[in-house]
């Protein structure tokens, strides 16, 4: 920094405000990012519903991340081991529980950000003062008079018309909506929790999953509809309709109203035949001179097969629809791609559980950065004590491997057991059942008596070895073991070098290897 005070030609001051912006596309409020007008505003939010209601693989891709995501299950962290840092834990995880709907509903509306980009959620507070006997929405469980949550409410992306936004910055500061109900909505950005699947540009609706699957949905749409109405023509047949050439004549020149209708009407006739329950029709029997019909209505088949197979095509989009969103192992065991081993299938939805993680942690930072500094400030939490939220792990564990795992790292010397936390993890990971209170009791009993044999090994690790035996002595090389007297027959305890019982501690466990001067057994 100069004397003057500025960093080269700037004054200090002029860092503390922005000279750029982030070049995201919006004007009045409209963003215009995508380059396809199709999949702009409450518009591209109808037809990214669309994909997700109608599509069967799309339907199970978001129904799958959906009951993933939903079973995980939401902790609490307190900031340290101190009381009140306890304290201000369980406030939090009473909130999770004292909502007008469920913690897992909250999970499951978040999760529309994949199919939208972004999840919009008003925070909607209350004062816990038990049971309000005017209007039951402001009740709750706690009658701690702090402030918790009455709902965190969804904001339907098909109906979020324009952002409010600073001039300057795009910074958001606010959201307008039309609701079904009618009406124009704004609703101040301090009352929002925007979740987004990803951030550039600032831009307050993120980016859909299915964004890269559109365009292979759209095409894998239009080919059905095509081969459905092949399907259909094949069946029934193509219909040809034979009239007399002075009807055509005189209904094409419009001189004749009457052949004109009588043409349309042959027309429409011919071209809305279907193949159903109430299929048939009516056409006159007049015959010419020579006894041939008039009119004639021929359905003409068509031989042989298709230039193209269609259900390789549709096949080919179905795979890209999926592989957009790292999902392909959906479509293992179907049709053509019946092989690949358990290797292939296991990586891929490694890969697959790996990006839900990353969405996951995604929910878990903006309600760390959101709704975690509302509740503590309105509730006087101090900074250094609030808590965070976190979640399992989103991952799909493999037994097999795992206990692979866990022996390789046995037979390596690793202790593994007793561990009550290791166990739990085991328990929970496999789907078993708690133990019981019998049983946990023993187990405590078991580890206690383990605890005290390994304290005794190391207090006999820890102890000096013996003096060595002195020459002549009971037990020195050349002179026979020491008796007891006439009073027993059994070997008398180790003696000393004048007959008294050789001092220091005895300790239980394995015998002593003899030192080098006395003789091996």
């Amino acid at each position: 920094m100069a004397d003057n005070g500025k960093i080269g030609a700037l004054d200090p001051k002029d860092f503390y405000v922005e000279a750029g912006n982030s070049g995201l596309k919006v004007f009045g409020g409209y963003v215009v990012e995508d380059y396809d007008p199709a999949l702009r505003g409450m518009r591209g939010a109808r037809l990214l519903r669309e994909m997700t209601d109608t599509d069967s693989t799309v339907g199970a891709i978001i129904f799958v991340i959906t009951q993933v995501i939903r079973k995980i299950q939401w902790h609490v962290a307190p900031a340290d081991q101190s009381a009140a840092a306890e304290i201000a834990a369980e406030f939090f995880e009473s909130v999770m529980t004292d909502m007008s709907h469920t913690w897992s509903d909250f999970v499951c509306e978040v999760v529309s950000m994949f199919t939208y980009g972004y999840a919009p959620f008003e925070i909607v507070l209350k004062e816990r003062k038990g049971k309000n006997q005017q209007d039951n929405r402001l009740s709750s469980k706690f009658n701690d008079g702090m402030i918790g949550v009455r709902k965190l409410a969804i904001r339907g992306q098909d109906t979020i018309l324009r952002w409010i936004m600073d001039a300057d910055n795009n910074d958001v500061l606010g959201m307008v909506q039309i609701p079904w109900t009618g009406g124009i909505r704004t609703i101040p950005i301090e009352k929002l929790m925007i979740f987004r699947t990803q951030s550039y540009k600032g831009n307050p609706e993120g980016r859909s999953l299915l964004r890269n699957a559109f365009r292979p949905y759209y095409f894998r749409k239009r080919l059905e509809e095509l081969e459905a109405i092949g399907v259909e023509r094949d069946m029934a047949g193509l219909p040809v309709m034979s009239i007399p050439a002075e009807v055509i004549a005189a209904g094409s020149s419009g001189n004749d109203p009457q052949a004109a209708a009588t043409l349309n009407a042959y027309k429409n006739l011919t071209v809305n035949i279907r193949r159903n329950s109430q299929e048939g029709l009516v056409i006159p029997s007049n015959t010419d001179d020579h006894g041939k019909p008039m009119f004639e209505l021929k359905l003409l088949s068509s031989g042989g097969s298709r230039q193209f197979d269609t259900s390789k095509i549709i096949d080919r989009y179905t795979q890209a629809i999926a592989t957009t969103v790292m999902a392909d192992f959906l479509l293992l065991g179907h049709g053509s791609r019946s092989g690949g081993g358990a290797a292939l299938g296991t990586s891929k939805i490694d890969m697959f559980f790996a990006a839900l993680e990353t969405m996951v942690q995604v929910m878990i930072d903006t309600l760390n950065a959101e709704l975690v500094p509302l509740l503590s400030d309105l509730n006087g939490i101090p900074e250094k004590l609030r808590p965070q939220f976190f979640t399992d792990k989103a991952e799909q564990v493999d037994l097999g491997r795992l206990g692979a795992y866990i022996n390789a790292l046995a037979a390596s010397g690793m202790p593994l057991f007793p561990d009550p936390e290791l166990e739990a993890y085991l328990r929970s990971v496999a789907g078993l059942p708690e133990p019981s209170d019998d049983v946990a009791a023993m187990n405590d009993q078991n580890m206690a008596l383990d605890h005290q044999v390994a304290v005794n090994q190391k207090v006999q690790q820890l102890q000096p070895p013996p003096p060595p035996a002195v020459p002549g002595a009971p037990g020195a090389p050349g002179k026979p073991p020491a008796t007891a007297g006439a009073g027993g027959g059994n070997p008398a305890a180790p003696q000393g070098q004048y007959g008294a019982p050789r001092a220091g501690p005895v300790v239980s466990g394995p015998p002593r290897p003899p030192s080098q001067s006395e003789p091996a057994v």
